[in-house]
């Protein structure tokens, strides 16, 4: 790199340590370069950067503030102190120099006292540049001058003759076994042939612990050597060791992905058991209930129905040593149902031998949560209050299988609900009918002795006003007032005032505990 051509920029400096984050510009993110402070919002940036933001917007790139050229002004002496104090290093670092100064002056000594960096040639003929180094080393003559190696007579620039002299076809060495003079670029070559070179025994990767010069390994060892022969042996030995090595490294491989894979399933497993909750069973469990291959029932066997009651949680197994932990893990199955102890209904049929209705009844009761149960099953009586009983799902099978049984019981008890709900307003409308019969006749009945207590009253005010009437009647000649009872006139004969009972009404047949007793 030229002196001319360094720049002090945010990126052209490489710090030793991590700089303070209180010194960092929030725009190029670098410690602060010529750090200016804006006056409205005393934000700090460096100088080229605030400038560079100021033409896409004119606003303080932290608070979005409205800010102008003239309201950014020099940063605080002490900032710029503490930037110019932090240690950095040389930018030819990459070259060879190990430089480390402040940033302050770094400057001076890339100007001044950099080896690395690129001057003119001291020559004033020659237009071309030289590292600092190479032009100390002569003085004011030009380093890119020809001169003439004294081995092979040929020109090569003088910064190049260093190099060059490893290379020189007339160089010369002297071989260090058998002391011949030996051209420096066959120098190798003779080393590989040589015969006074000290070598190994070309068993020794065997195992032959002989080492001596090349000569007298082919003219005396060799002839001697335990291993020669067998080296047959070790050839198909060697190659068989490397295809079972290829095979051991591909088996390795294939047992990682199995690992892999196992740890995979272990934990979509974990997952699985977690989701299924009570329906993970524990391994060396066994079925809550038999399950016939024909598949026509699924539960306990008629015969043992007659003399075995509901089966519980506690079951002993003499084959199994993990007995307690079954027993345990049914109870906590058993404990995400609730008991039915005292449900009437399950007292006299059994959880799984209860079929869906043959059709809509009022009287239906509702299905078995099991889909599959047995039509002909016997039902069981309940197990004693002392034990807990199994809960009334069929945690033998699979959870889809469930929940399909609990959707069929679900929709037989929808459609015996529904078919009770019709029935039910079937009732209330005959026994509202019969009502309303009731009442007319209720009504009828009051009426007849509304009229007799009537006919009552006026046979009384006749006889306590009976001397008046007829009185009044003779007066007005009244033909039509005759009536009455002891009437001169005799008139209208005494009304009958007793009325018959009106005939009941003909009324359903109900049944008598649904009567109304009047």
């Amino acid at each position: 790199m030229d002196q001319d051509q360094w720049l002090a920029t945010s990126s052209s400096y490489t710090y030793v340590d991590t700089p303070n984050s209180n010194l960092i510009c929030c725009i190029c993110r670098n410690p602060y370069v010529e750090p200016t402070t804006t006056r409205t919002c005393s934000h700090t940036f460096c100088y080229d950067c605030i400038h560079y933001a100021m033409r896409t917007s004119a606003h303080c790139p932290i608070d979005r503030s409205p800010i102008t050229l003239d309201d950014i002004v020099l940063a605080d002496p002490i900032v710029r102190h503490l930037v110019d104090e932090l240690f950095v290093q040389c930018p030819q670092r990459p070259d060879g120099c190990s430089y480390v100064c402040q940033r302050q002056l770094l400057a001076s000594h890339i100007k001044e006292s950099c080896i690395f960096i690129r001057i003119p040639c001291p020559d004033d003929t020659c237009n071309k540049e030289v590292l600092r180094k190479d032009a100390a080393c002569n003085d004011s003559r030009c380093v890119h001058r020809l001169v003439k190696c004294e081995r092979c007579i040929s020109e090569v620039g003088l910064l190049e003759l260093e190099a060059h002299k490893d290379s020189c076809s007339g160089r010369t060495d002297t071989c260090p076994f058998c002391e011949a003079e030996i051209p420096h670029s066959e120098l190798s070559t003779h080393n590989a042939s040589c015969p006074d070179a000290i070598i190994s025994c070309t068993h020794s990767d065997n195992g032959c612990p002989w080492t001596g010069t090349r000569r007298s390994m082919f003219e005396s060892h060799t002839p001697t050597c335990p291993y020669e022969a067998i080296k047959g042996f070790f050839k198909q030995n060697n190659s068989r060791m490397s295809r079972l090595t290829e095979e051991n490294n591909r088996l390795r491989q294939r047992l990682d992905a199995s690992e892999g894979m196992m740890e995979i399933m272990r934990h979509e497993l974990h997952v699985v058991k977690v989701a299924l909750g009570p329906w993970a069973r524990p391994q060396g469990s066994y079925p809550l209930w038999s399950h016939d291959q024909s598949g026509e029932s699924i539960g306990v066997s008629q015969d043992d129905t007659s003399s075995s009651p509901l089966p519980t949680i506690d079951h002993p197994h003499p084959s199994q040593g993990n007995s307690n932990t079954v027993a345990s893990s049914l109870a906590d199955i058993a404990s995400y149902f609730p008991p039915a102890l005292n449900d009437p209904y399950i007292s006299d049929h059994n959880i799984n031998s209860q079929s869906p209705p043959p059709g809509p009844s009022i009287s239906s009761r509702p299905p078995s949560i099991s889909p599959h149960a047995d039509l002909n099953a016997v039902p069981q009586p309940l197990a004693s209050a002392r034990t807990t009983p199994v809960a009334p799902l069929n945690l033998s099978t699979t959870l889809p299988g469930a929940l399909s049984g609990i959707r069929e019981s679900v929709v037989t008890l929808a459609a015996s609900h529904d078919a009770l709900w019709r029935l039910t307003e079937l009732a209330v409308a005959t026994e509202a009918a019969r009502t309303n019969e009731e009442v007319s006749a209720m009504r009828s009945v009051v009426n007849g002795l509304r009229m007799q207590v009537h006919a009552m009253m006026m046979d009384r005010n006749a006889l306590v006003t009976g001397g008046e009437s007829g009185d009044v009647r003779r007066s007005m000649g009244g033909a039509g007032f005759g009536v009455g009872v002891g009437g001169v006139m005799g008139g209208w004969p005494a009304a009958n005032r007793f009325y018959p009972h009106p005939s009941n009404l003909p009324h359903p047949a109900i049944p008598p505990s649904s009567v109304t007793k009047l």
